[in-house]
């Protein structure tokens, strides 16, 4: 389709020089409508650009305009710069004290739970209730099991993947035959 702008084609635009006057007639016919015979100019395509900038200060040439205009506003946005970069360090600080402390309250729970249970099913056996110590261990070493295992599955869902670099191997080359 030549007038697709995705292909690099053209718009078909009405220039407002061009556009007809309103509908006026005539007495021979009264059905002409000059609306309807409007011209169409071919106009190219023009392409957009956009810049985009990420991150906690102004693009470089942003900061030079603010320097311009006052040398002090420059002093005002790195100090806010480096506020900011605090407070978050701080934060991520916080959130991993408090999730090694939530870690480790769980570990200790549970294994207080756990080490209870099979001390219990210890002194049940030596009191000849064999069949329930039996259960309460085996339940005990089998939500223990559990939770390690999910513990690992869950620790290798959120770790980052890594590659190994293989500095022997030659590189990769695009020569292969077709």
């Amino acid at each position: 389709m030549p007038d697709d702008p995705k292909q690099g084609g053209y718009h078909t635009v009405i220039p407002n020089s061009q556009m007809a006057p309103p509908f006026v007639g005539n007495a021979s016919n009264p059905n002409i409508n000059p609306l309807h015979t409007v011209a169409h100019v071919q106009m190219p395509a023009t392409a957009m650009q956009f810049k985009t900038h990420r991150g906690p200060l102004p693009a470089a040439d942003e900061l030079k305009s603010y320097a311009d205009i006052d040398p002090k506003v420059l002093d005002l946005i790195l100090e806010m710069a480096r506020k900011n970069n605090d407070t978050q360090n701080v934060t991520a600080r916080r959130n991993q004290v408090f999730t090694f402390i939530g870690d480790l309250s769980k570990t200790s729970a549970g294994l207080i739970f756990g080490g209870g249970c099979i001390l219990t099913s210890y002194a049940l056996a030596m009191h000849n209730h064999e069949y329930i110590a039996l259960a309460l261990a085996t339940t005990t070493v089998t939500i223990g099991l559990g939770v390690l295992v999910n513990r690992a599955v869950s620790n290798k869902d959120t770790k980052l993947p890594q590659t190994e670099a293989k500095p022997d191997s030659p590189p990769a080359s695009d020569d292969t035959p077709s």
